[in-house]
């Protein structure tokens, strides 16, 4: 799923708040910025993975660089 819809999923599935909403998207952001995917989607790993309830499977299912 591309960003929009991975940031929907989000806010249908967990109860979060306006200032993870904000940290989420930059860090979405900079993971893009990462030249090899699979990095940039182990940093999101390392830093989402258990913080909302959300799990690595669901962190992977965003694929970096789709709106």
């Amino acid at each position: 799923m591309g960003e929009k819809e991975f940031l929907q999923y989000i806010f249908d599935n967990f109860d979060v708040a306006g200032e993870f909403t904000r940290m989420l998207v930059n860090a979405i952001g900079y993971a893009q910025g990462f030249e090899d995917p699979e990095e940039g989607m182990d940093f999101l790993c390392d830093m989402l993975d258990g913080t909302i309830g959300i799990n690595q499977d669901e962190i992977r299912q965003l694929k970096l660089g789709e709106e």
